[in-house]
């Protein structure tokens, strides 16, 4: 599962998940003998993307790296007015694809800012349009926790 920023700010970071990911999976295949890989990905932008339709970008669980490397490389930078961004978000949807019960689980989060809330960071270094916290009044920790 590959959990990613997919603000403005992140074009590059995409372009880098986008050059390594079947070099990434191969090196898993080759150094675990057996070993079936399911790939799922979930990109999350920020509150300004929200009535645009275009604050998402998920691929539930393939085993199909093609088709996974395909949709990454369709994959676009958009939004992301301040600093901070809507990654409650990007863990809700993250929790919701087909994870499978008897598989070890790997999330690998690639971001460049932190989430809403001032005590996330440290505001005075970030902008932040929701510095009391997601205004959807989720809990970022009990989100990692749910993750983990």
């Amino acid at each position: 599962m590959f959990v990613m920023d997919c603000t403005a700010s992140m074009s590059s970071w995409i372009k880098t998940c986008q050059e390594e990911i079947i070099n990434i999976v191969n090196k898993i295949k080759n150094e675990v003998s057996g070993c079936k890989v399911r790939l799922s990905f979930v990109g999350y932008t920020d509150f300004d993307q929200e009535h645009s339709g275009n604050m998402f970008s998920i691929l539930d669980f393939t085993e199909n790296v093609k088709d996974f490397s395909d949709y990454v490389y369709n994959v676009s930078a958009r939004g992301g007015g301040d600093a901070a961004e809507d990654m409650c978000s990007g863990f809700e949807k993250a929790l919701i694809q087909s994870w499978s019960s008897k598989a070890t689980k790997v999330a690998v989060v690639v971001a460049d800012c932190p989430c809403h809330g001032s005590e996330y960071h440290n505001h005075k270094d970030y902008s932040d349009n929701h510095k009391s916290g997601d205004p959807k009044g989720r809990c970022m920790r009990n989100l990692t926790e749910k993750i983990a």
